[in-house]
């Protein structure tokens, strides 16, 4: 099935072109994208390896995989034994009100006759150290601390404690309450169950590893930078250079990007901190992983690109530190050390963020016509330009300036490590200090669309009919899980819904529209029909199993893409059927009674019905 179905206008026809760029671009490191389980802790910078001499470019390679740009998928159990410590020590974050995970509640049954003097001193130190930060902000450092650690039990320093981050150099004395912690409860022997738990939430982000890394190299044109001369230290990470003797005395650094779960953590938590030479991004339990992946290899691919602009930002350091000041209050504390070299490449990555974002979206859907496209096109738009206010607002003042730019770049394809001086050069400070006014309609305009779409919007809690909280709670999952095209896994939830409830519609409907994304990417025609066919019946299933009271949402969406799809497979006839049931039914909040009336319109030789 084609993605995009008519596409003839130029700019169109430009986006198309990288959109087919960025699915191309997936295939070879999707092929590869298995996690690495770690038992021990990774070896310290001086046993790191030597530069791999004659490293082949990844365009000249057959297949590219995560390993040939340094990326990881592992679990590790100082983390766990950290994040154990911290909810010992009383740590319950979980935004909006949730309830704890399942694992976490587990934990707490499995910590409940620890010595409530340990508990009582674990609970000071977080309390006394956090410096008024959420407690949520207040974890990413002990999640730092836990990977410059020895394996348990010991769990002593690895490494100089003067070359750690400053937040993180602050808390080093908590790994003896670590220690105390992990010999006195004897977590050693619950260890085996979380470990158990955290690989198999590994095993589950490849495929949307793949696609964000293979994406950000496309839309950037540029290969991470994988090894760096020993001087090196980013300034973008605020640290602090090596003397020379140290120079002399270290091997090339390098570089990695390894994706973690944060399991008892929050689960909305994603937290990207760099130790030593390698970025860690740690993904909580209900994250989308294809966006926090995507948000962090970004700052890995920029950051030593950003650290090369030494003459450019210094000539705009003084004008940025002026437009980052006049936010004011509303200035995040981050920004407030003056770190040009920090800023730049934080804006910078926001903004690329927020364009392949809009272009992972506009790749996801279907369009009848060339106008469809066109509009969703503008839609993204205005979306980004309305969710950049947020980091503009907070002092990633240059997002709009590199947003626009990046855009215009999009045709010439080149390497942006060629042109990133010319995009600092270019920045009119006085522009910049404009754009909220500037963008004020644009913005006001996408919020009031958003909240209409917001209010139309079915209630899943009781919308879904056949449902408990289990199930509901379960279809959330399955949604997230789509979301980051983790397609597998989400069939399995579906399924599983199905077993305890037979006649879910909301099920059958997860388990349709999954059958139609993956058969977007199977290239093998008879295998893709297949697929098609078992979504139209999943899409049957859904309508004859719905609420006509609180679903009929659910079987106008129903009818009207199991049509699209027996168009697409020539059964004319059937499509027709399928679409005057849908209109049939005339307006229905949040259904596709206007996308049906578009669809037969713009099908040869057919008018819709009244």
């Amino acid at each position: 099935m084609k993605v995009l179905e008519v596409l003839t206008a130029p700019a169109s026809r430009r986006i198309f072109g990288l959109l087919v760029l960025l699915t191309f671009s997936v295939s070879s490191l999707a092929q590869s994208a298995k996690p690495r389980e770690t038992k021990q802790p990774a070896p310290a910078p001086t046993q790191q390896p030597p530069p791999r001499p004659g490293r082949v470019a990844l365009g000249d390679k057959a297949k590219v995989t995560l390993a040939d740009v340094n990326v990881e998928i592992i679990s590790d159990p100082r983390v766990i034994a950290m994040m154990a410590a911290l909810n010992a020590a009383g740590y319950d974050f979980e935004s909006g009100n949730r309830q704890l995970t399942n694992l976490r509640q587990q934990l707490r049954e499995d910590l409940k006759n620890i010595n409530p003097s340990l508990a009582r001193r674990l609970k000071d130190y977080f309390v006394s150290h956090n410096k008024g930060r959420s407690e949520a902000a207040a974890v990413a450092p002990y999640l730092s601390l836990a990977l410059t650690l020895t394996a348990a039990p010991s769990f002593a320093i690895d490494g100089a404690i003067e070359k750690l981050p400053d937040d993180v150099r602050e808390i080093t004395d908590f790994a003896l309450l670590l220690e105390e912690f992990y010999r006195d409860t004897k977590f050693g022997s619950l260890l085996s169950k979380y470990v158990q738990a955290y690989e198999a939430a590994a095993k589950s982000y490849g495929p949307a590893t793949a696609a964000s890394v293979a994406n950000v190299i496309q839309y950037l044109h540029t290969e991470p930078i994988l090894e760096l001369p020993p001087a090196y230290v980013s300034r973008a990470q605020a640290g602090k250079r090596e003397t020379a003797s140290d120079v002399l005395k270290s091997a090339n650094r390098v570089r990695k990007f390894v994706v973690m779960p944060d399991l008892l953590n929050s689960s909305t938590a994603v937290n990207l901190r760099v130790v030593r030479d390698t970025y860690y991004i740690f993904i909580g339990s209900a994250v989308e992983t294809g966006s926090a992946v995507r948000k962090g290899f970004l700052r890995f691919v920029l950051d030593p690109l950003v650290e090369k602009q030494v003459k450019e930002i210094s000539a705009i350091r003084t004008d940025l530190k002026k437009l980052s000041d006049s936010r004011g209050e509303k200035l995040s504390p981050e920004y407030r050390s003056g770190n040009a070299y920090f800023q730049i490449s934080d804006s910078l990555s926001r903004a690329i963020d927020t364009r392949i974002e809009s272009l992972e979206s506009l790749m996801s859907r279907r369009y009848a016509d060339e106008k469809a496209f066109t509009k969703a096109l503008n839609d993204e738009t205005e979306r980004g330009v309305y969710e950049l206010s947020f980091a503009y607002e907070r002092g990633s003042v240059l997002v709009y300036h590199f947003y626009d730019q990046m855009m215009q770049a999009e045709d010439a394809g080149l390497n942006l490590g060629s042109y990133l001086g010319s995009l600092l050069q270019n920045i009119k400070f006085d522009k910049e200090t404009a754009r909220l006014t500037d963008n004020a309609q644009r913005i006001e305009r996408y919020k009031a669309a958003r909240e209409l779409a917001a209010k139309n919007a079915p209630n899943l809690g009781t919308a879904i009919s056949n449902a408990d909280q289990d199930v509901i709670a379960k279809i959330d999952e399955a949604d997230r899980m789509v979301r980051g095209q983790q397609y597998n896994e989400a069939r399995t939830i579906l399924k599983s819904v199905l077993q305890q409830k037979p006649n879910n519609a909301r099920a059958y409907y997860g388990l349709a529209e999954i059958g139609s994304k993956v058969a977007v990417k199977i290239e093998d025609e008879a295998r893709r029909d297949e697929e098609l066919y078992a979504a139209v019946q999943y899409y049957k299933d859904a309508t004859e199993n719905a609420s006509p009271e609180t679903e009929k949402w659910l079987i106008q969406r129903s009818y009207v893409s199991a049509a699209k799809i027996l168009d697409f497979l020539n059964r004319a006839d059937d499509a027709t059927a399928a679409f005057d049931l849908a209109i049939k039914m005339g307006e229905v909040p949040n259904g596709a009674y206007q996308d049906a009336l578009k669809a037969v319109k713009a099908r040869p030789e057919q008018k819709p019905k009244p």
